[in-house]
């Protein structure tokens, strides 16, 4: 209910997946194994956007089944806290409202990665990663 824009899903959803026709844009770009695709044809709709699905085929079951430890759902984009061993996850705008630290990064292979800390790890480990971010140009 708090995701905002919905865009389509592509292709066939592993085995033991929800199967939905719909997902949030911001739970798409959130989650690891989404991939957003653009229409191949350069199709636009009819405020001249191109037409954007998502490929779910890469989700697991291990993903859906982790529970957001505000809103107590499981399912959907949830990503784990990105302090060793710290097993809190939350959804994208879950993680908002529990005042978690919440970025996008660009990897070493030139991929997005969504990047969460959870508010007892928010401070001293976020400063730590951004600081092996900046040493290492900017990616992670």
């Amino acid at each position: 209910s708090y995701g905002g824009a919905m865009w389509p899903v592509c292709g066939r959803l592993p085995a033991g997946v929800m199967q939905s026709r719909w997902v949030h844009a911001a739970c798409a770009v959130w989650t690891p194994e989404a991939r957003v695709v653009f229409s191949e044809d350069k199709e636009k709709d009819e405020n001249g956007n191109p037409i954007v699905h998502v490929d779910l085929s890469k989700l697991t079951a291990s993903r859906t089944n982790l529970k957001c430890q505000e809103c107590q759902q499981k399912g959907g984009g949830v990503v784990q806290c990105l302090s060793k061993k710290c097993m809190m996850g939350y959804h994208k705008t879950c993680a908002q409202r529990a005042k978690c630290i919440a970025e996008y990064a660009e990897t070493s292979k030139g991929d997005v990665m969504a990047c969460m800390f959870c508010p007892k790890h928010s401070t001293p480990d976020l400063a730590a990663w951004r600081l092996t971010c900046t040493r290492s140009g900017g990616n992670i």
